[in-house]
């Protein structure tokens, strides 16, 4: 009964932090709503491209894509010690802007970032994108896999341009 009711009080507490700290619309945040879903079953992939190693200090992974929904698989995430020790979890950032990630004022935090999603190791999470050129990087250098669910492409670039 103790587990129950501290989970019940964990997702009330998540709740009330999302209210408090204000999700908003698009413009009142600046950064455009992900549809997180690691709970997911795994899409029907039509495409799906390996990005690699990515995090502040690192190079960014750069991908196209024609759009819609994606699939964000993280893998070989160190687990961080003060967020959580026993979970391995990256927070997954992607932008457009040709400049590449800015590191943010918090370590780890990406000041550019027009989309940001947790990740838990091998756990897929959804996200819609429209077509464009991206740049990825994670918080704590976790290799991650795209895959696209539905029909279109989806392609690992090299660097801006």
């Amino acid at each position: 009964m103790g587990v129950a009711v501290s989970r019940r009080m964990l997702v009330v507490a998540l709740l009330a932090g999302m209210v408090l700290t204000g999700c908003g619309s698009p413009a009142e945040s600046g950064h455009l709503p992900a549809t997180v879903a690691p709970s997911a079953p795994a899409c029907a992939e039509t495409g799906n491209v390996q990005l690699g190693r990515s995090g502040l200090g690192l190079p960014a992974a750069w991908f196209h894509t024609t759009g819609g929904r994606l699939q964000v698989t993280a893998t070989a995430i160190v687990p961080d010690a003060q967020l959580n020790p026993k979970t391995a979890v990256t927070e997954v950032s992607i932008g457009t802007d040709g400049a590449g990630p800015q590191p943010g004022p918090q370590a780890g935090s990406v000041a550019n970032a027009r989309w940001q999603l947790p990740a838990q190791e091998n756990l897929p999470a959804a996200l819609e994108l429209p077509a464009g050129k991206y740049w990825l990087t994670t918080s704590n250098g976790a290799e991650v896999r795209l895959a696209l669910c539905q029909a279109g492409t989806i392609e690992a670039v090299s660097a801006p341009g």
